[in-house]
């Protein structure tokens, strides 16, 4: 089973990566030390590790492995990071990725990071823990 393709929150959209997105990655975060610091990926020297960054992104989803969107507001449909579920055999790992230049917004506080995980669980009930 699959989540949907575009979640919604009041003031945020998410939805499916699309190539096109990969300038955008780059040049926001991707290549940001400070933003990649505590990820399991190190910062992107070209952006050819962008499109091949989004293209495992879409690969997850085929596989049903694991599920990524890119966050924006509604209003103006900017990139401001990325979302992603892992899934594991009765677990799934949320991780996100905010853009430095929108961090302290409050885009990624606990109560938002868990309603994500609710609005997933729903859609898919194997999964009975999220870890944030």
């Amino acid at each position: 089973m699959r989540p949907p393709e575009i979640l919604e929150t009041r003031r945020l959209r998410l939805r499916l990566p699309l190539m096109a997105d990969a300038q955008a990655i780059f040049e926001q975060y991707a290549q940001d030390p400070a933003v990649t610091k505590y990820l399991t990926w190190r910062p992107h020297k070209e952006i050819d590790e962008t499109y091949n960054y989004l293209r495992r992104c879409l690969a997850g989803w085929d596989s049903t492995s694991a599920f990524t969107w890119v966050l924006t507001p509604k209003a103006s449909g900017e990139l401001l990071g990325m979302v992603e579920i892992r899934i594991g055999e009765y677990k799934a790992d949320l991780g996100y990725v905010l853009a430095r230049s929108q961090w302290g917004h409050g885009f990624m506080p606990c109560r938002r990071r868990r309603r994500l995980g609710d609005e997933f669980r729903r859609d898919i009930s194997r999964v009975g823990r999220l870890r944030c």
